[in-house]
């Protein structure tokens, strides 16, 4: 787990207050906003050996970091943070947080971060080693391999024919018992239903003939 994510998760379990220079600038976000901002946490980048300034805003979920990703392409260029809240936000710092910028000369930029992924990270590295295996070994006839990989589900069935008919057959009951056991590690409260398990169905065919049989290249 990163720096970021530990404190943040501390001040998100009430066992470590927001830093006190941090919390005007977090009233101005969910004001102006509408957006519950848990943890700002501010700290520098080498870039092209020049030192860059970096302001994470955190907020809990995905679709609270929505507002302040751009998903357009620009003259086939994609800029994430291409969006009047980022400008806005930008401009309101620059005017009247400065003060939380460790070298103000220098560039600063913000990056927008949900708790959510790298807290549903945690919880599957928390399952027992041998989940998915025993899992599987319910499914083994037409199952090639179960695996859970950066948080991602993953059914290998063993021919591409086989992916729709297994997917239709299997993916509510798989999503129900991955639910149960995943939950018992949820401490805030991320995922609520077994709709929430996202599954990814393949085939050992596409993984043998497209991906070298690498589980690296496939995940890229």
């Amino acid at each position: 787990m990163n720096k970021v994510y530990k404190e943040t998760k501390k001040v998100l379990l009430g066992k470590q207050d927001v830093k006190p220079q941090y919390k005007s600038l977090i009233e101005y976000i969910s004001k102006e906003f509408n957006i519950k901002v848990i943890n700002i946490f501010v700290d520098t980048l080498k870039i092209r050996k020049q030192l860059e300034n970096r302001i994470w805003i955190i907020v809990k979920t995905n679709e609270e970091c929505e507002p302040f990703i751009n998903h357009e392409y620009k003259n086939n260029v994609l800029d994430p943070f291409d969006t009047e809240y980022n400008k806005k936000l930008y401009n309101e710092i620059m005017l009247n947080h400065k003060e939380i910028i460790k070298y103000p000369e220098q560039k600063t930029f913000i990056v927008y971060k949900a708790f959510e992924n790298d807290a549903i990270h945690e919880y599957y590295g928390k399952l027992p080693n041998n989940f998915f295996k025993k899992l599987k070994r319910n499914f083994c006839e037409e199952i090639w391999e179960i695996r859970n990989l950066w948080s991602m589900n993953y059914v290998m069935v063993y021919t591409n024919n086989q992916i729709d008919k297994c997917k239709e057959k299997y993916e509510s009951t798989l999503q129900n018992l991955i639910f149960q056991e995943i939950k018992k590690y949820d401490f805030c409260n991320l995922i609520n239903s077994k709709e929430d398990i996202e599954i990814t169905f393949d085939s050992k065919e596409n993984f043998d003939n497209k991906y070298e049989r690498s589980w690296f290249y496939y995940t890229r």
